[in-house]
């Protein structure tokens, strides 16, 4: 217990940067895991295209890429 007080002045800053590393990486696992939100970015991509915003060529490329994201993600979620 004393040397926890007296080791605090220098296991402080890093307990805390440890802590606060950890949730950021829990906020970027979360947010490249979210289907929901790539699921939004495809119908955003296919509205695009529809309106024709964008060509042919950038559709199927941007869309296989979020489509092997959501594969990915559920790839993941069926190994645990």
């Amino acid at each position: 217990m004393l040397f926890n007080i007296l080791a605090a002045p220098v296991s402080g800053p890093l307990n805390l940067t440890r802590w606060v590393c950890g949730k950021i990486q829990e906020v970027v696992e979360r947010e490249v895991n979210d289907e929901d939100k790539l699921k939004s970015e495809l119908i955003e991509l296919q509205m695009k295209r529809e309106l024709e915003e964008m060509t042919e060529v950038e559709f199927v490329e941007k869309e296989d890429e979020i489509l092997s994201k959501l594969e990915m993600i559920r790839k993941s979620k069926e190994k645990g």
